[in-house]
This record gives structure tokens, sequence and C-alpha cells, in this order.
């Protein structure tokens, strides 16, 4: 026990081997050994803002030598920053109000006469509208080239020549844009009409000069190619007198320029162009026709007695096979009772046609001929058969609409023949008949809306 105890420094025996706690206490100061010695606590003081000394460790480590830089670099002249100009007021207001201000700018009325396959304006007849907007900036071009070509109406009407050596190819001048195209001074929209048979292809070909038609050519010119897409209202117009087989045949022509052609994975027209119009507008004046025997059956279609202009919408005509491959919303037909009535009201008989579902399924129809899937992905409808089905049915209300045309358009004529207008017809009195009417108020580009009687035809509600 007692070598226990001289080796632990203090008694652990029981009963105590009469060492005092004094002698069993240690000295600190007799231990030479100052490794197992701890250090002071280093408590840093608050209110000391000098930098803190560096470590040991870190004051053996040698800096690394600074790196001099090289002349270019010290010589090379930093970029100055160029100010950041202030939006213009106009950018700053929403969308919806800059777009009132660019209608009340670029958008007009009466239609805008157009010629030589939709691309160009009549010089003679200019809109009167200012484009001076448009060549602001990019973006103001890109907000206001909707609304030009979008909201206004465009009024073509078939001039061209009538003898087949001359019709022009309307489809191929929308999609020429070289000045060498063969076209003339434009034709004389206030001359007086004249016949089909009378026409001279050679008058009125070269009376202008073509220095004087250079700068026309580049201020009056629509890009199709380009714009066609933004085209929202189109009307095609042929004159009472011009209703012989050359002007169906340039009328087809003009609906074509934005027909969907087969095998095309979207809809779109002629020259590679999408379009998206809501109103194609065919317009015409039909007159009565009178036949070898002077028996006349109003009461029902007589090939002997009918109208001009009937023949347009046959079922095997041109112009309705044009109509069949166009794509839009709706199909009018504007029949211009003014040498059938005299000129009361009505002054218009309308037929319109619903063509969004024939539209539809033509356009779902060449996707999956062509083997485009991504259309059905997108037709959140393809599964329902109710909606389905519904569009089978509308779309074939249209195509009978479009098949019983010849017979609508008929009767619309035949509901507004009054019996004077049919006395001086038959008399041959044609002073008398072209007296009784104001021709150029009647014959003008813009129609009252409460002055037309309308038929609808392809609709959910008709009756047919």
């Amino acid at each position: 026990m007692d070598d226990l105890c001289s080796l632990y420094g203090f008694c652990i025996c029981p009963r105590g081997c009469g060492v005092s706690p004094e002698s069993q206490a240690v000295d600190e100061g007799d231990d030479d050994d100052e490794d197992f010695t701890a250090l002071p606590p280093s408590i840093p003081d608050p209110y000391d803002d000098s930098p803190a000394e560096r470590s040991a460790s870190m004051k053996d480590v040698e800096p690394k030598p600074e790196i001099e830089k090289s002349p270019e670099l010290r010589q090379r002249p930093r970029r100055p920053r160029r100010p950041r100009q202030p939006r213009c007021f106009l950018m700053r207001l929403p969308l919806e109000i800059r777009d009132e201000i660019y209608r009340e700018i670029l958008v007009v009325g009466p239609p805008i006469l157009v010629r030589a396959g939709w691309r160009r304006i009549y010089a003679r007849k200019r809109p009167g509208i200012g484009t001076g907007i448009m060549r602001t900036n990019k973006r103001i071009n890109n907000e206001t080239v909707r609304i030009l070509y979008g909201e206004n109406r465009f009024l073509y009407r078939l001039r061209d020549p009538p003898d087949p050596r001359y019709v022009v190819n309307v489809e191929q001048l929308s999609l020429n844009d070289s000045k060498e195209d063969g076209l003339g001074s434009e034709p004389d929209d206030d001359a007086p009409e004249s016949n089909d048979d009378a026409f001279d292809p050679g008058k009125g070909q070269g009376d202008v000069d073509g220095d004087d038609c250079a700068p026309r050519e580049r201020n009056d010119r629509i890009d199709i190619a380009k714009f066609g897409s933004y085209f929202r209202r189109l009307i095609v117009e042929a004159e009472r007198n011009r209703y012989s087989d050359d002007t169906q045949f340039a009328m087809a022509e003009a609906i074509k320029v934005f027909t969907a052609q087969r095998g095309i994975l979207a809809k779109a027209c002629s020259g590679g162009v999408k379009t998206n119009i809501k109103t194609f507008t065919i317009r015409v004046s039909p007159q009565y026709q009178l036949g070898d025997s002077n028996v006349v059956n109003f009461g029902e279609q007589d090939p002997q007695h009918t109208f001009t202009f009937i023949d347009f919408f046959n079922k095997d005509s041109l112009v309705l096979d044009a109509i069949k491959s166009l794509s839009c919303q709706y199909i009018k037909i504007d029949l211009l009772t003014s040498y059938l009535n005299g000129g009361t009201d009505p002054k218009i008989s309308r037929l319109t046609i619903d063509m969004r579902h024939l539209r539809f399924s033509q356009f779902a129809a060449r996707q999956k001929t062509s083997g485009g899937p991504d259309f059905w992905r997108q037709d959140l409808w393809r599964k329902d058969k109710q909606i389905l089905q519904q569009r089978i049915v509308g779309a074939k209300r249209s195509t009978a609409a479009l098949l019983n045309l010849e017979k609508h358009v008929f009767k619309a004529c035949n509901n507004h023949v009054k019996d004077d207008v049919f006395q001086l017809y038959m008399e041959e009195l044609e002073n008398d008949y072209d007296g009784m009417m104001d021709w150029e108020q009647t014959e003008g580009d813009e129609y009252e809306d409460g002055n037309y009687e309308e038929v609808r035809l392809g609709f959910d509600d008709d009756s047919e």
C-alpha cells in the first residue's frame, strides 16, 4: 500500500497511512516539463481595430510575385457606356391603345382598289393612307403591318382583256416582282364601260411613258408573297357587262391566288404563303337575259330565260371549283340588284356560306394523307365523338350549299325582278333603262349596312 501511495502521490489506504493532505499536493512549480502546460486563453478585445497578426504557418509562406501587366493591357481604353435613350411616349402606351392609333391612321372606309393579281393599287384612286409611321422602326412596322393589311378591305375589279391570248395569268402576276412583266398603264377606271365582245386590247396599253410609270411601280406594289398572310377581307368584282367565259376564267384565277393546294401540310396560297382569310366576297351585277322564246316563267329556273352570271356558280364552273379549295371562314356572294329592281332597296342580295367546318375538315384531311400527326396531337377534341360528328355534319352542310349555289343565286335574282324594269328590257329601251337610275350612286364602292338582304347557307340554324 505504501508503494501505491507513493506511486499515486496520495493515500489510498482505507485507514490512512499518516500522509497529510499538504504532502499530497503537487507543486506545479517543481515540474520542469513545459510541454504539458496549456497556454493562457486569448480573448480578443472588442475595441481593438488593428488587423490580426498572421499565424506562424502563414508567415512562413512566401508571397506570390505579382505578374506585370503587358503594355497592351495597360494601354487598352475602356469602352464608354452609351447613354440609354428614353422610350418614346407612343411605345409606353399599352398595345391596345397603340392599335387604336394605328387604325385611325391606316384604316379607311371604302375598299382599296387593286389590280394585276392583287399586287398593285390603282394610282388614280389611291386610298390616301399615310404610311410614314410604318417606317419609324422595326417594332412599329411589325405592329402596323397587320393593321394595314388585316383591317382594310381590298377590292379586285376584273378588267383584264377577254381574249385568251391576252388574259392575264393572275397567279403568275402575284409571284412576279420584276418590272419587265408586260404590264403597261393601269386600266382606266373612269372610262365608260364596254362590252366584252367590243374590247380592243390595243387601246389604253401604251398611253403612259415608261419613265412616268417607274415611281408608280415602286410605290403602288403589294408583295403578296410577304404580306399575303395578313389579308382578312377580300372582294373580287365583275361588272354588269363582264359576264363572258373569259371573265369567269379571270375570276377563278383571282381566287386561286389564295387557294390551298393539294399536298401542302398547311393552309397556304399558291405562292407558299399561309393565309387566314375571314371573308371572301364575290360581287356581281346580274341582269335579265331573254332567250329565243317570248314566254317568261319567273317561278322556276328556265334555260331559255335566265340571268347573267348564273353560270359562274354552276357546280362544274371554274369559279365554284376555286371556291371549294379556298381556305376562309365565310364566302359572301353579293348580287347588286340595281339592274333588277331599278335601284330600289335592297341594293344587295347577299348569300353568306359558312365555310368553317369545311375548312377544318379539308385541313385535317391534308394532314392525315400527308403524314402529319402533329396536328391531331394539338386537337383537343380529337377523341370526342360528338364534336367530330358535329364537324362532319357542318362540312356536309357547307358542301350542299356550294353544290346548290346556282339555284340560290337564281332564286335571289328572281325575287328582286320588278315588272317595270323587265318591261323596259323587253322593249329594249336602253336610254330609258339607263336614265331611270343614278348609276354613280348604285355602283359605288361602299354600301350601307342596312341596305342589303342576307340569306344564310350552311349555318347551324340553316333550315334546308
